[in-house]
């Protein structure tokens, strides 16, 4: 069965469901990576990944507008933190990158957003365990 939240129908409850996956997708490839598994691939994890696979267009694209708001808020934190950092440059281009997506919807691009937030935390100086674990809790809240 696809989930179509649609536009403003990513409710369930009083709980935003777009957010709180993205938070979940990022913390599983922060804990896959701190586990040794890497964070290569184009596909996510499961739990996330399944939830991800079951979303229909408008779904994924809410998804994708939450994830590139938490990959701007760690680029910018990164930015404030260590300004002139020699990754901010290409963090930033991948984000515009996948703002740019033509599909709009597909998975590369939310792929990409978790990497360049992870990316961001650990330049900024957090561990993958702690970046997955503070990513998980925000996601348990929402």
């Amino acid at each position: 069965m696809t989930t179509q939240w649609g536009a403003g129908a990513g409710r369930r409850g009083d709980r935003w469901e777009a957010p709180r996956l993205a938070y979940e997708l990022a913390a599983a490839f922060a804990g896959e990576a701190a586990g040794g598994g890497g964070c290569g691939g184009l596909s996510f994890p499961e739990p996330a990944g399944k939830q991800w696979a079951d979303l229909g267009d408008a779904g994924r694209r809410e998804v994708l507008v939450a994830l590139g708001a938490q990959a701007r808020v760690a680029v910018a934190e990164l930015a404030r933190i260590r300004p002139g950092h020699e990754s901010l440059a290409g963090l930033r281009a991948t984000m515009r990158l996948a703002a740019a997506c033509p599909h709009q919807a597909c998975a590369s691009c939310a792929v990409a957003l978790c990497r360049v937030e992870i990316a961001a935390w650990m330049s900024a100086g957090f561990t993958l365990e702690r970046i997955a674990a503070a990513l998980e809790a925000v996601g348990a809240r929402l």
